[in-house]
């Protein structure tokens, strides 16, 4: 569910891919696991 609404985030506003992989590079790890494989789709 998470990985979708990242989607659909990054689908409607392409700055918040940039922005969540940045915050959130070293402090969540899943989250960058999903934008990495969001990247890799």
């Amino acid at each position: 569910v998470t990985e979708s609404i990242i989607k659909i985030i990054a689908v409607s506003d392409p700055l918040v891919i940039p922005f969540s992989f940045t915050r959130n590079f070293g402090n969540d790890a899943r989250c960058t696991t999903i934008l990495l494989i969001f990247f890799l789709n």
